[in-house]
């Protein structure tokens, strides 16, 4: 081979390896672009589902004493 066809065939290689880098280097750029885009709807979701489960741990905290205290007076009614 001639001197002047190992350069083509290096600069055919090395262009194809930098178009191979820019497409994945956009991949990555549009990867990161939708993550930050929906970063704010994924957080909303996380604390509602977090309240979600807080308040139903609280409700349940108070509504299971509080009707057993309705329940046990409506039988002490009941009972007279």
């Amino acid at each position: 081979m001639e001197l002047q066809t190992i350069v083509y065939i290096v600069a055919i290689i090395y262009m194809l390896l930098w178009i191979v880098l820019l497409v994945v280097g956009i991949a990555i750029v549009w990867k990161i672009y939708d993550e930050v885009r929906n970063a704010p709807k994924r957080i909303e979701n996380k604390i509602a589902e977090l309240l979600e489960s807080r308040m139903a741990g609280v409700v349940t905290a108070v509504v299971i004493p509080l009707v057993t205290f309705l329940v046990k007076k409506m039988k002490e009614r009941v009972k007279k």
